[in-house]
């Protein structure tokens, strides 16, 4: 997957955090049940897939962007 992947991934969770908060906000939730309503938002069948998926998304695009950067 590249940056647009990513780009999508991450807009998606932001865009479930704001319908579960009904605001404007991108600050990820604070406890395991938010988590685990974000994570069924999203269509993971567990908060821990969500977390590796997340994980995997955000790490890909750091390196991207190190490697625009430092290029």
């Amino acid at each position: 997957a590249g940056l647009a992947a990513g780009y999508s991934f991450l807009r998606a969770a932001e865009a479930r955090v704001r319908l579960m908060t009904d605001r404007a906000m991108t600050e990820l939730p604070a406890d395991a049940a938010g988590w685990g309503r974000l994570a069924r938002g999203l269509g993971f069948a567990d908060t821990a897939g969500f977390v590796a998926e997340l994980a995997r998304v955000t790490g890909d695009n750091r390196r991207r962007y190190e490697g625009v950067v430092r290029s």
